[in-house]
């Protein structure tokens, strides 16, 4: 259908959240051609998430006349948004934060995260009773052990993988007990879940199961690892099959939608920008304010 307001604003610190704002806006500019409607999208790159830089963005915004904006704020930044002023005359959407870690109790204000304890909650059916939790220590690993911990599922063991323990030969070996039999939650980035994979093996810890989010839900994996290495793994994923036609438009511009759940975030935060709606994305739907994946 036509769109008759078709004006977005994207807002983003790169310094905050790097290379996912290049390709979040690439999603978001490649959804609307694949639309075939004329758009205008402005973007916003703010030297940091702090109000005095927020709001000096959402005051040009005004200036513009535009009240739809794609908001790409880490939680520190999403947080200030309630300081705004006027932030109620805008349709405002969140791809990076979730309602359950933010509520900021704002009408306009929609949510487009993915639901990472949702995803515990499906994965710990497949556990043994004798967990073990590696995790990475940057925001999005101890956010993802939080996530887990308030399933209430019982640890026996809990690793903080550092940069400065890259040889992993203190916890993984078979003097471990507490690996051995064990079902281990992988919230760590790929490159380093790839590594503890191929260790497991290495050092013939028999595990049970291994189970991680969509952290770990991309192709790498199986470039990254052998087979063997990737016996009785099972990774998470709310991300939904997609248009074929929009997945090449994305490619035409080295664009992922398919694995990359911040990307494929913002293409449905635009369909909602336009008019509204996610008929284009059944069975996702928008419930008090927050997207439901499937």
């Amino acid at each position: 259908n036509k769109i008759t307001n078709n004006e977005i604003a994207i807002i983003f610190s790169s310094k905050e959240i790097g290379k996912w704002a290049f390709n979040a806006t690439n999603s978001a500019i490649n959804y609307l051609i694949y639309k075939d409607n004329d758009f205008k999208i402005k973007v916003f790159d703010i030297a940091n998430e702090d109000i005095k830089s927020i709001q000096e963005a959402f005051t040009k915004i005004s200036q513009e006349d535009i009240t739809k904006v794609l908001a790409l704020l880490t939680y520190d930044g999403a947080s200030k948004l309630s300081q705004i002023i006027d932030i109620n005359k805008y349709d405002v959407y969140l791809p990076l934060i979730h309602k359950d870690i933010l509520n900021l109790h704002i009408d306009s204000i929609v949510y487009g995260s993915i639901d990472y304890f949702q995803q515990f909650n499906k994965l710990i059916q497949y556990t043994n009773g004798k967990n073990v939790n590696f995790y990475d220590n940057s925001n999005i690993g101890k956010r993802l052990t939080n996530s887990l911990k308030k399933t209430n599922i019982n640890l026996v063991y809990s690793k903080e993988i550092k940069n400065n323990n890259a040889k992993y030969s203190a916890f993984i070996n078979k003097r471990n007990k507490k690996l051995q039999k064990s079902t281990l939650f992988l919230n760590t980035p790929i490159v380093k879940s790839s590594i503890i994979l191929s260790q497991l093996q290495a050092k013939e810890i028999k595990i049970k199961r291994i189970l991680s989010t969509q952290l770990n839900y991309t192709p790498f994996i199986l470039s990254l690892t052998q087979k063997q290495d990737r016996r009785n793994l099972l990774i998470a994923n709310s991300i939904s099959n997609t248009n074929a036609m929009l997945e090449e438009y994305n490619k035409l511009l080295d664009n992922d939608i398919k694995y990359n759940w911040v990307n494929y975030s913002t293409i449905i935060g635009v369909q909602y920008l336009l008019n509204h709606t996610l008929d284009n994305f059944k069975p996702i739907t928008i419930k008090n304010n927050q997207v439901q994946y499937a």
